[in-house]
């Protein structure tokens, strides 16, 4: 969430994103029934759409909406001996530790940029990264991966923290990290530290991708026991786009032809919502 523009609305944290607002907030929080509110705050703002999902007990459909959660303890002996050596083999070179905004400030601007230099973004400037740090809401939690020989950062996980639940938000680590399952050593002591230790109700990676499953995610539950829940997709759309996207909707299987990114996520996204 490090650089995610932010508006506080209807008490609840909204990022600003892809033209409209999206909480912050996990979907045992979300919860909100006037959507007139959200309706004159769009026009106000001249946004689209305002999204949250909320958690459901239950769905018979084959094809749903979805956060990937991880909502039992973790166990070692869940894990297949390779997954335990993988493990094993991230331990043997990094330990984790909670590190503070300060912390981060200091010394994680590093892994930030080996980060998006894999996705080839353009990173922000090193002010501009200490001040979305130091701005990030309380809420917010640094948890670091570390060289076991010289002791250095070389990655974290931003975490957000909400009434036993916790949301992975976030991974910054340095290609040596990535490539010596650092990943699977900090995700398998988070996993530890939240769910046995501070008896968390769930971890979550959010919500599922909207074009495409993301690498994080396929990894999180075919190796790490997370599972697809079942989650109410609400979106409030700006008066007349909701129509629009209904029309749309017949022509998608041209319109996805065209690659047209923004366009065709707001059409998938309009089928789920509101069922």
């Amino acid at each position: 969430m490090i650089f995610e523009n932010k508006i506080s609305f209807s008490k609840t944290i909204w990022i600003s994103k892809q033209g409209g607002f999206l909480s912050r907030d996990l979907p045992h929080l979300n919860k909100f029934s006037d959507s007139n509110v959200f309706k004159r705050k769009l026009i106000e703002e001249r946004r689209f759409f305002f999204r949250w999902d909320t958690f459901i007990n239950d769905c018979n459909e084959k094809d749903f909406w979805y956060h990937v959660i991880k909502d039992s303890p973790e166990d070692w002996f869940d894990y297949s001996s390779k997954m335990r050596n993988q493990i094993k083999k991230g331990l043997k070179l990094f330990y984790t530790k909670i590190i503070s905004k300060e912390y981060i400030i200091k010394n994680g601007y590093s892994c930030y940029l080996e980060s998006l230099e894999r996705y080839k973004t353009k990173p922000e400037k090193k002010f501009f990264f200490d001040q979305s740090v130091k701005s990030s809401p309380n809420d917010t939690e640094f948890y670091g991966l570390f060289d076991n020989d010289n002791k250095e950062l070389v990655g974290f996980s931003e975490n957000i923290i909400q009434n036993k639940g916790c949301f992975y938000s976030s991974f910054w680590l340095e290609n040596n990290a990535l490539n010596n399952y650092g990943t699977y050593l900090l995700v398998h002591e988070m996993n530890k530290y939240y769910l046995n230790e501070k008896k968390f109700n769930f971890v979550s990676d959010g919500s599922r991708s909207i074009l495409h499953p993301t690498k994080i995610q396929y990894l999180l539950i075919n190796k790490f026991k997370f599972r697809k829940a079942p989650v109410k997709l609400n979106i409030v759309y700006f008066p007349g786009i909701k129509t629009f996207l209904n029309l749309l909707t017949n022509l998608y299987p041209l319109l996805k032809f065209l690659r047209i990114q923004k366009l065709n996520a707001a059409i998938i996204q309009n089928k789920y919502a509101n069922r």
